[in-house]
């Protein structure tokens, strides 16, 4: 894993993108059932709230990078946990 020792900027990443991505110009409907591995080329939405309570939108974690540069499978990094959130808050 190649550890993050810099940055660019929104706009170059965000140039890079636009560089590197093409649009889909041909779509076709398949099965569900054989639709692993295909790009959706419309909008899905659920007809109902999945949970149907509130909840986090997304689990992780958050770390510097400058913590974690020198890790690898071998030497894992040791973290602190300086907090915590839990769904509601």
């Amino acid at each position: 894993m190649r550890p993050f020792t810099s940055t660019i900027t929104f706009d170059e990443a965000l140039r890079r993108l636009a560089d590197a991505a093409a649009p889909i110009t041909r779509t076709e409907q398949v099965a569900l059932a054989g639709a692993s591995g295909r790009v959706v080329a419309g909008r899905v939405t659920s007809a109902l709230d999945v949970p149907p309570f509130p909840r986090a939108a997304m689990d992780g974690y958050a770390v510097r990078a400058a913590d974690v540069a020198a890790a690898s499978a071998a030497a894992p990094a040791a973290l602190t946990l300086v907090g915590a959130v839990f769904t509601g808050e």
